[in-house]
């Protein structure tokens, strides 16, 4: 925490490994068994991961019951999470403007 700002500070590396730790916990859920290649921040979820619309929603749960927001499902794109990268961006900016309370 900020203490200054009254805000959450996170690192994205920090957030990038919870989102892998989510991904491999939950491997047989996202179908991830054939998946040989290394996650980076890069990686598609839907051309990489071959996530479908479920398993990519599912991911969003996920990663919001993690960190204790929910995300507005009306302003998601296919671009703003086609990446592992764009989800920690995401991630970030949540957490960061998050208030102490």
């Amino acid at each position: 925490w900020d203490t200054k700002k009254g805000k959450c500070k996170m690192e994205k590396v920090d957030i990038f490994t919870k989102i892998i730790e989510i991904l491999n916990y939950e491997k047989n859920k996202y179908l991830l068994e054939g998946f040989k290649g290394n996650i980076t921040i890069n990686t598609s979820l839907f051309e990489d991961l071959s996530l479908d619309s479920i398993q990519t929603l599912e991911l969003i749960i996920d990663i919001e019951d993690l960190f204790g927001f929910r995300m507005d499902f009306q302003k998601l794109t296919y671009e703003s999470i086609s990446t592992i990268g764009n989800l920690v961006n995401i991630v970030e900016n949540q957490v960061s403007n998050r208030k102490d309370i």
